[in-house]
């Protein structure tokens, strides 16, 4: 050590003991220790987590003065940026740079202080990876923005779970369109008396209820089954769970909010836990009505066909005949009318479920009267205004009828009649129920006209 050295330490110790200045050295030296622990147990702990630290340089594309070494998690390492120059704009997918951009000129106009932002970088393998980044925007006195320091956090998976999510969502929502636009109704009930709804699908309004109605337990499903239907249903599901069956299926009626019978058919899984117990059943409800209803109808059709070849009571046919179309939903009334050609008009035969005031006034229609004329034109008719308007005026109104059809009775090219049905509740008589009642206007004239023929030579 030279004199100068000598003479300044001299000076800056001047004051303190050998053993003072020896204790103040040992705790700087301590101090400096502590620190470089600490700046290494902090980098241990930065490159031990998920996050990845940058210090950015406030130039085009960021150039990087500083980044922590589990970069390596994205194939880099840290030489890559701060030595090599790699540019942290470089990895940001070109989909997405302008966005970063934009998206931090905008934070650096507000004056903000931070900027965050989720984008997409590229590995050096080249893979993808979706990174959520939060910066501290760095400022000098003057305010000019100098650094941008950030840690940069991988959220693949989270992303990933996302889009799984989003497109099961969206799978969701595209099967819940396809289910309450089909006539099956899904149901998932719980293995308890009447079976209490913890889902429907919305289509159950096509039986007049909402789903509010029965996730409320203001109506339990067992409450709307057909008293005659319900014991039915409950010994044939016990008996499939007690046989250990994993499905069910049968038949039913139910009502519809407005009191209406509707035939379903019930397809059910039925679910167990860990010991076998029934938890859940989960099943469609598909309303077959209108099957039932062809099923009835061909039944009816046969049955009458088979009582129309075994009499030649004229009287017991059209009796028949009526009590096949009042089978019919809505329909509660009618007549046959046979043409009377000696004396030139139609004659009500044979009727069911009018008054005798009614009869009385619609038991003849002579060959002028229009309601004679409708028939002879072989169309059939399903409108009041089939009657007159006095008739109308008259007794219509009295009787209290809301809908009619007339069908023309065609046998072998001339009309022989005309079978008329009505009803006192429903206006509008439904399409499968007048092709019905022409299917049995089209049987019953191939039994009745030869009777009729056969009486008119005797």
């Amino acid at each position: 050590m030279d004199s100068r050295s000598l003479e300044k330490n001299s000076r800056e110790n001047k004051g303190f003991s050998g053993e003072e200045l020896l204790n103040a050295c040992k705790i700087k030296e301590k101090a400096l220790e502590d620190a470089l622990k600490r700046e290494e147990a902090l980098k241990t702990i930065i490159n031990n987590s998920p996050v990845t630290v940058f210090l950015w340089k406030n130039e085009e594309k960021w150039p990087v003065e500083y980044v922590s070494e589990n970069v390596i998690r994205f194939g880099y390492t840290a030489d890559d940026f701060v030595r090599d120059g790699l540019l942290y704009g470089d990895i940001i997918h070109p989909g997405d740079l302008k966005m970063v951009e934009e998206e931090l000129d905008r934070r650096i106009r507000e004056g903000a202080v931070d900027f965050n932002t989720e984008y997409r970088v590229l590995a050096k393998a080249g893979e993808l990876h979706w990174v959520n980044e939060r910066t501290f925007i760095q400022r000098d006195d003057s305010g000019e923005i100098t650094h941008y320091q950030g840690i940069v956090l991988d959220v693949t998976a989270r992303k990933e779970s996302e889009e799984a999510l989003k497109k099961a969502l969206e799978k969701v929502e595209v099967l819940e369109t396809i289910v309450n636009n089909s006539p099956a109704v899904v149901f998932l009930w719980e293995n308890e008396v009447n079976w209490p709804a913890v889902f429907v699908s919305e289509n159950i309004t096509q039986f007049g209820y909402t789903t509010r109605d029965f996730l409320s337990e203001d109506i339990l499903y067992g409450n709307i089954l057909h008293p005659d239907d319900l014991e039915r249903v409950i010994k044939e599901l016990s008996r499939c769970i007690e046989a250990g069956y994993t499905d069910f299926t049968m038949e039913y009626r139910i009502f519809t909010k407005e009191g209406k019978l509707r035939w379903v058919d019930e397809r059910t899984f039925i679910q167990r836990d860990r010991e076998g117990r029934v938890t859940y059943l989960q099943g469609i409800v598909v309303d077959i009505s209108a099957r039932k209803e062809a099923e009835q109808f061909l039944e009816i059709e046969r049955a009458l066909g088979t009582t129309l070849s075994s009499t030649w009571s004229l009287k017991t046919m059209l009796e028949e005949v009526l009590n096949a179309c009042l089978q019919a939903d809505g329909i509660d009334s009618g007549g046959i009318y046979l043409v009377d050609e000696l004396l030139d008009q139609i004659n009500l035969v044979a009727y069911r479920g009018f008054s005798s005031e009614f009869v009385e006034r619609v038991s003849i229609f002579k060959a002028e009267s229009s309601e004679a004329g409708r028939i002879m034109k072989e169309t059939p008719t399903y409108e009041l205004s089939f009657f007159s308007e006095k008739l109308l005026e008259e007794v219509l109104g009295a009787e209290g009828l809301q809908g009619v059809a007339v069908i023309p009775l065609k046998y072998k090219g001339e009309i022989i009649g005309s079978l008329n049905l009505a009803s006192h509740s429903t206006k509008e008589i439904a399409p499968n129920i007048r092709v019905f009642l022409e299917t049995i206007a089209l049987q019953a004239v191939n039994y009745i006209a030869p009777i009729r023929i056969e009486a008119e030579l005797v």
